[in-house]
């Protein structure tokens, strides 16, 4: 009974955590959307608001609702009260070729990291890594070939 109590008790406190303690505000630097090499920064920076709580805040890029790969990104001091903050993800170059972020996931956490406070996604649109080449249709790989049995192509003697 009393583990039931106590199991309660940090479900009803995780639940209004989530309701208070938030992020907003959130702008980039270089702004989105923007091509990046590997290993450019991006800075993070927003206004983040515990309503009486502890936690640490990370920001981690994302694309297609999935944590991107050979990503280095701030570590988390402890936050308290109100406040703007500024921290920075990139993006190195594992072989993993180009990537894009999407997104970008706040965690709002306890200071020991046991309890998830609130879990909120920014939209954004960066690129880093080099494209890969978009292939030419066919139609016109063959454009030479269709000109040269015209005859336009042909080499004349003189």
């Amino acid at each position: 009974m009393l583990r039931m109590f106590f199991c309660a008790t940090a479900l009803c406190l995780s639940s209004v955590a989530a309701m208070a303690a938030s992020v907003s505000n959130v702008t980039t630097n270089p702004t989105s959307p923007v091509s990046l090499g590997f290993g450019d920064g991006v800075d993070v920076t927003f206004d983040y608001d515990m309503m009486g709580l502890s936690g640490r805040i990370f920001a981690r890029p994302f694309n297609d609702g999935v944590l991107s790969s050979a990503f280095s990104a701030s570590p988390s001091g402890i936050f308290n009260g109100t406040g703007t903050e500024t921290v920075f993800f990139t993006i190195q170059d594992l072989g993993q070729g180009f990537q894009e972020v999407d997104q970008i996931r706040f965690q709002i956490l306890s200071d020991d990291l046991s309890i998830l406070f609130n879990e909120q996604f920014f939209d954004v649109d960066f690129a880093f890594g080099t494209p890969p080449a978009v292939p030419l249709p066919a139609a016109i790989l063959m454009l030479p070939l269709a000109l040269g049995s015209l005859g336009l192509f042909r080499r004349k003697n003189i």
